[in-house]
């Protein structure tokens, strides 16, 4: 499992933006976008975090998201 031993939480989509595209079949791209995240863990103080999506279904901002931290730095935030 890629995020082994990550905690879970939860966050709210506070900004969504385009940035960039990656090359696929057919002639069109898959859109890449950033997103910031205000996460919520139990026993700490809301913060920000950026996390890169690569998916067609991806949240909205205002959206209410589950995402996974590193508890040894909560810099690093994955959608879970």
């Amino acid at each position: 499992m890629f995020h082994h031993g990550w905690e879970p939480a939860e966050g709210t989509v506070v900004e969504r933006r385009v940035v960039g595209t990656l090359p696929a079949g057919g002639g069109f791209g898959i859109v890449v976008h950033e997103y910031l995240v205000e996460v919520r863990l139990p026993d700490a103080e809301p913060f920000r975090a950026k996390i890169q999506q690569k998916n067609d279904e991806t949240p909205h901002v205002g959206d209410a998201v589950q995402v996974v931290v590193n508890p040894k730095n909560h810099k690093h935030v994955a959608f879970a």
